[in-house]
């Protein structure tokens, strides 16, 4: 991603704009974050997934948790404490 393309995507993600943000961003986590942010808790659980980050694998168990699949937020939060 370029700088610029960078530095516009964190701009509307400042200003709320999280759905526009979360389509600009290429990393996966922060496009993760803007789609939890806008609500849109399934697109962000597969943005999360394209990381194994400790951090990463934290987002999807909230994604999980917020979609009602409390099951697989656990799976996500025993990986968590694996690491």
């Amino acid at each position: 991603m370029s700088d610029r393309s960078d530095q516009q995507a964190q701009q509307k993600f400042n200003q709320e704009k999280f759905e526009e943000a979360a389509e600009q961003f290429e990393n996966p986590e922060w496009r993760g974050s803007a789609y939890y942010k806008a609500g849109e808790f399934d697109k962000a659980l597969e943005a999360f997934k394209q990381s194994d980050s400790v951090d990463a694998l934290y987002n999807q168990g909230n994604s999980y948790a917020k979609l009602q699949n409390l099951d697989e937020a656990i799976n996500a939060y025993d990986k968590v404490l694996e690491k």
